[in-house]
């Protein structure tokens, strides 16, 4: 694959479906939590940060797999960086990130 396609792919995925992927984890968090009064605090104070966070680990992340990592070996690679990202997600959604805005 070239780079060009890989770049494609990559902002195909995050500027599209990255931001509703981080917005419902945080959602269902708080729905099974009970806490979903808290919900629209939570959006208004960490949902973008989250996000920038999402693309500055996941861009980088899907370039280097569509262009450097063997086709054989790429689910095994977005396993392990999906991992770590989960538990920075599961963080985020049962603590604040930021101080809350006025």
């Amino acid at each position: 694959m070239t780079a060009l396609n890989a770049l494609k792919k990559t902002a195909a995925e995050q500027f599209t479906i990255g931001p509703l992927e981080v917005a419902f984890f945080i959602g269902w968090v708080h729905v099974l939590s009970g806490r979903v009064q808290e919900l629209p605090e939570k959006y208004r104070n960490d949902l973008w940060p989250v996000v920038l966070a999402n693309w500055a680990v996941w861009v980088p992340a899907q370039i280097i797999n569509f262009s450097l990592v063997p086709e054989p070996l790429r689910v095994l690679y977005i396993c392990l960086l999906s991992t770590l990202w989960n538990g920075f997600l599961s963080y985020v959604s049962h603590n604040r990130l930021t101080t809350p805005k006025p």
